[in-house]
């Protein structure tokens, strides 16, 4: 199977996306809270260390609760987290006090919960049984390229303004939620 092979290229493009969000904001969310918050050293490792553990249980609540027990298509996946990850990034560029921010955290580890599984889902009901493998693995394996171009856009706009990484990802992620919207390719995955 190609790189690029038309029939996976879409998930391709939103787990891309996906993963350079997430890159983007764990690179700069200690940076984030302590430059909207004001905080210290001793508080920014606090408030900063809160937010990865709801960012990630979120997560967890995410993949081992929503998709595990209630089994939603992929399609009502991608759909669902990418609309939760528009509102958290808004959460994140609007919000102003760190109960407003952990909340945002928390939808968007939701949101990571629910794209993730659902893009991989989507690639592999959209090939044959005998190329899931080499889907699967296309999309784990490149995917990871969001983590290498997310972070370094999103640390070079942060000297612009400390929320322009966090806008950036909330217009990207809107971009993914019209495409999971509007796709043809999405819309005609088997489950």
């Amino acid at each position: 199977m190609r790189v690029f092979d038309r029939r996976i290229l879409a998930f391709l493009l939103v787990s891309t996306s996906l993963q350079a969000a997430r890159g983007t904001t764990v690179v700069t969310l200690a940076f984030f809270l302590q430059d909207a918050l004001h905080l210290s050293s001793a508080g920014t490792v606090r408030a900063s260390g809160i937010g990865f553990v709801v960012l990630a249980s979120a997560g967890l609540f995410g993949q081992l609760v929503v998709v595990q027990r209630l089994r939603p298509s992929a399609r009502a996946l991608m759909r669902a987290g990418a609309g939760a990850m528009v509102a958290a990034f808004a959460g994140l560029v609007w919000g102003a006090s760190l109960p407003s921010f952990l909340v945002a955290l928390g939808l968007l580890g939701f949101g990571l919960g629910l794209v993730r599984p659902g893009a991989a889902a989507a690639a592999s009901l959209s090939v044959g049984p005998d190329e899931q493998g080499a889907a699967a693995g296309i999309l784990g394996g490149v995917a990871v390229a969001g983590n290498i171009f997310g972070p370094m856009i999103g640390t070079a706009v942060y000297e612009i303004s400390h929320t322009a990484p966090y806008l950036l990802n909330g217009l990207m992620m809107a971009a993914v939620l019209a495409f999971v919207l509007t796709s043809r390719r999405v819309r005609n995955v088997r489950v």
